[in-house]
């Protein structure tokens, strides 16, 4: 896979960035179809999966700055 899928002068797209995005935003629409189906309220789920992606994307930042380096 890999990492850079492509460049725009200074704006960069890395693949990981568009594999989560696309995750985020089809657990979304999961969520969202499932709350009208079962009719339930969909503005609460939608603010707790809000605050669920940024706190993923923090914790995934700080265990990528907490791991030790393994360079040889």
């Amino acid at each position: 896979m890999h990492s850079e899928l492509f460049s725009l002068g200074p704006f960069t797209v890395h693949s990981f960035g568009v594999c989560m995005a696309t995750g985020f935003l089809l657990g979304w629409w999961v969520v969202s179809y499932l709350c009208r189906k079962t009719g339930q309220n969909a503005d609460s789920i939608s603010s707790l999966l809000t605050w669920l992606m940024v706190s993923a994307i923090i914790g995934a930042r700080a265990a990528h700055v907490v791991e030790p380096c393994d360079a040889e």
